[in-house]
Order: structure tokens, then sequence, then C-alpha cells
């Protein structure tokens, strides 16, 4: 929550309290009511003051299972990764389009991929468990990690296909007994002691197109790569805004996908990217 515009208590001198700021919200009481809390106490003197929220666009019910989650940041679109998923059970991937709020899902079975349909079985199940997801945004292409199986796959967000699978995340022919590269811990709740299962994590990096997983068990950080792109490649624009307009109660923030025109330069327009040259 943006808090801004509060004015500073009376003894604001003496206990440097703000009231403004971005805070967790602590409790909601209803609609339009809420708590949150600062880390020093005060005698609250003061008043007025704004707060920015918004109501959700769309609400969409996951697995109590789910372990991972990744948003392109060109698309907008977040993929969600179920660890309990078998591909017959349910799917492995949810997709939510915050674009046009439609919601769609990539289903796994084992061995099977957009290319590979008739040496596999389309109703095998994928063994547990899909866990980490990450996207490479220049390919639209949404990369998921299976620790259990150490298995990697790369998948189309648009046709919801599994196009490519990697064993040994370093590649190779699948192992017939997979090692499983999750791992435990434990620790202290409440006085008592639980244990905890680490899935490990994923991460794509864009600009040289290379996945890194992390593996609990051997401690190590795999890196394959997802081939090749064109040289240029473009994540964002981003447009000044007009003087003394806001954007979201914002004063002076940048607007992205906003178009700004200019009879002599486009002075403040920042483009992000990689592989961009000299000029």
């Amino acid at each position: 929550m943006l808090i801004q515009n509060v004015a500073p208590p009376a003894d604001f001198a003496t206990t440097k309290v703000n009231f403004n700021g971005v805070f967790s919200v602590q409790s909601v009481i209803d609609s339009t009511t809420f708590t949150y809390a600062l880390n020093s106490s005060f005698n609250d003197t003061s008043t007025g003051g704004t707060v920015y929220f918004s109501s959700p666009n769309i609400t969409v019910g996951v697995s109590q299972t789910t372990q991972g989650i990744a948003i392109n940041p060109i698309t907008s679109t977040a993929a969600i990764a179920d660890a309990n998923a078998t591909g017959n059970n349910g799917p492995q991937i949810n997709l939510l389009n915050s674009l046009d709020q439609s919601v769609s899902s990539i289903t796994f079975h084992a061995g099977c991929t957009a290319y590979n349909t008739t040496t596999c079985s389309s109703s095998a199940p994928e063994l547990l468990g899909t866990s980490s997801v990450a996207f490479q945004p220049f390919a639209n292409s949404l990369v998921s990690y299976n620790p259990q199986q150490n298995q990697l796959s790369v998948s189309n967000p648009v046709t919801q296909q599994r196009f490519a699978v990697v064993c040994a995340v370093l590649g190779g022919a699948c192992p017939a007994t997979p090692v499983d590269q999750t791992s435990t811990m434990s620790i202290t709740v409440n006085g008592g002691t639980a244990t905890l299962k680490l899935f490990g994590g994923l991460a794509v990096d864009p600009a040289t197109n290379q996945a890194f997983v992390v593996q609990p068990a051997s401690g190590a950080i795999q890196i394959a790569s997802l081939g090749s792109l064109k040289a240029a490649q473009i994540t964002e624009l981003q447009v000044p805004t007009v003087s003394g307009a806001t954007i979201g109660g914002i004063a002076g923030a940048l607007m992205p996908q906003g178009t700004l025109t200019s009879t002599t330069d486009l002075v403040g327009v920042q483009v992000y990217g990689a592989g961009f040259d000299a000029s």
C-alpha cells in the first residue's frame, strides 16, 4: 500500500516517525479500512493524507501445492507451477494472461513433446514434481524445472505445448533412474522441529539465452543453453510523463507503454534491451 501526504506528528523532531511510504497491510477490516504498522511508537496528532489502492481485476484459485511463479515482462503473462501435478491429476503449469484475463494451462506427460507424440503415452503421468518456472521474454519461451526428475522443460505459452526436454540439465540421454535433486533441512518452528523440503530454483538470463538451475542435493548451479536469438532485443520502452502529471499518484513516474509526439526529438525516452550497437 502506497501512502502519501500524511502530515507528520507534532513530535516528529523527536520520534522521527513518518506515516508515508510503502507498507504491508497487516489486516483488512472492510473494503475501505485496513491497518498497518510502523517501527516506532508515537502519539498520532496528524490528519488527512492520501492512500492509493485498487481492487483486483481477476482472482484465480491455485492449488495448495503451488511452488513457483514467473511473469513475462513483455506479454504480462504469469506462469504458476504445481509441484504435485502429474498431468493426470492436473496440469503442471497454469497460465494467467493479465492483458485479456484469460486462463490456460500446460500439461506434461512422460516423455511427450510437441514433436514426439508417437513414442510416448499421452496418458502416462509425469512423475513429480515441476516446481520452478522462468520466462525467456525475447522468445516468449517458458522454462520449467522438475528437480525430482532432474529435468528441464521448454514450452510455448501460446500453444500450451512443451517442445523440448533436457535430462540431467547438461544434456545427454535420460537416465533410466533419474537422480533426485531435492534436499531437506530441519528448521525450528514454535519450539519444535520441522523438516523443510528444498526444490531448488530456476532463472533465465534473456541476454545470453541461458537457464540457470540450482540443485540443492548437489549444491551446484547448472547452466543450460536455450539456443540462439537475433542480436538486438527490446524488452521495454519508457516515456517520461507530461510535466505536472502523475502516474498512479506518483509525480514524475515513468509511463510504460506510452506514446510521445515531438517535432524535434524524444528527450527522456528510454529503451531497454540487449544487443544494441554503438549507434
